[in-house]
């Protein structure tokens, strides 16, 4: 099992797992850190129990998602960017394009959603991998900038788990390429968006 020192909003110091959660119904709960201006980060959250909507009387578009939030010095919402079960990126709630077009999986017990944040000031980077089971799926990997967001002094970024129906159960963990660590070399990119 690995350690974490990071853990969902409201679970901290509840217990050793708290970077574990476990979610009924429709709810959002944002990671504890915030991601400030010039640093990138790097963590892994983990689908150990995948949410369905066989319960439900009509079909969902999305059962969950994972992303990215940006907001001002206030803590007023900027912009949302995330990943569906289906691997597809969306931006406000507009479908940019799937994680990738080599490959085509979506998540599932097991899966593993990789974000790397590189918070600038201007057009914000950000990568998001799709491992299962401890393994990259081939070719799943996709990078991002948010071409339109200009952050100003202040502003931060935090990460989320949305669930809309059915039962989920998720784990935080640290990533090992990197921590909160400031920024120093240009960013190259695969898509922009």
């Amino acid at each position: 099992q690995r350690s974490s020192d990071i853990f969902f909003e409201g679970q901290k110091g509840s217990s050793s797992t708290s970077n574990h959660l476990r979610l009924v119904g429709h709810k959002k709960i944002f990671i504890d850190k915030a991601i400030a201006l010039g640093t990138r980060f790097t963590l892994s959250i983990e689908i150990e129990e995948a949410p369905n909507d066989s319960q439900e009387k009509r079909r969902l578009f999305h059962t969950m998602i994972i992303g990215v939030t940006f907001h001002d010095a206030h803590g007023k919402e900027q912009t949302t960017m995330y990943i569906s079960e289906r691997c597809c990126v969306f931006i406000d709630d507009k479908h940019v394009a799937p994680l990738t077009y080599n490959n085509l999986k979506g998540t599932d017990v097991g899966s593993e959603i990789v974000f790397t944040i590189e918070n600038t000031t201007e057009c914000p980077n950000i990568e998001i991998s799709h491992y299962r089971n401890g393994r990259m799926i081939d070719h799943n990997r996709g990078t991002f900038v948010m071409q339109k967001l200009k952050q100003k002094t202040g502003g931060f970024a935090k990460i989320f788990v949305e669930q809309f129906c059915g039962f989920g159960e998720y784990a935080v963990f640290e990533h090992p390429e990197s921590n909160l660590k400031q920024m120093s070399t240009s960013i190259r990119t695969k898509e922009n968006i």
